[in-house]
């Protein structure tokens, strides 16, 4: 994925109109709100499904890992029913959080 890097996560709305995403060091990432032809209700859901988008991203990519791991380790030997069945719910869990998005 080349390119430069995105803006540091985590990414939250400012305080005052939620309408604008801010990186973790304090930066401007968008104003959702910069068209004059957006109301402010879109702008600011706009701005509150990019904001759960980005968590969404880390917590799919952290339980993907996790998964990967539990995985790759029957390759080596591990024959744990409980290593599959906690990965399974973790990742119903994370699947239950991503539909509510």
């Amino acid at each position: 994925m080349g390119g430069p890097p995105h803006a540091p996560l985590p990414w939250t709305p400012d305080g005052a109109t939620g309408e604008i995403l801010l990186d973790a060091a304090g930066e401007l990432v968008v104003d959702c709100g910069a068209r004059p032809t957006t109301s402010r209700e879109r702008a600011q859901a706009n701005a509150a499904l990019i904001q759960r988008s980005t968590v969404a991203h880390q917590l799919l990519v952290a339980t993907i890992q996790a998964a990967m791991h539990a995985l790759r380790s029957y390759e080596h030997g591990n024959a744990s029913p409980d290593l599959a069945a906690s990965t399974a719910d973790h990742c119903a869990i994370v699947l239950v959080q991503m539909e509510a998005c």
